[in-house]
């Protein structure tokens, strides 16, 4: 039962963080660099995976 709790509050971090993220990356896009290194470096590309880690540490639990 703790180990449910613990990944549920996890998953809702990490899809606070990644909403956050995705924002600043939309607001970086006119100045993005779409080169490979380019885009795993920038915040929007993070954002979207973490929101995905989230969800599936939410259906994880």
């Amino acid at each position: 039962m703790g180990k449910n709790i613990v990944l549920v509050i996890l998953g809702h971090v990490c899809i606070i963080g990644g909403c956050y993220l995705v924002t600043w990356g939309i607001n970086l896009l006119p100045v993005s660099n779409p080169t490979p290194l380019g885009i795993l470096s920038r915040p929007l590309f993070w954002g979207l995976f973490s929101i995905f880690g989230g969800i599936c540490a939410i259906r994880r639990s």
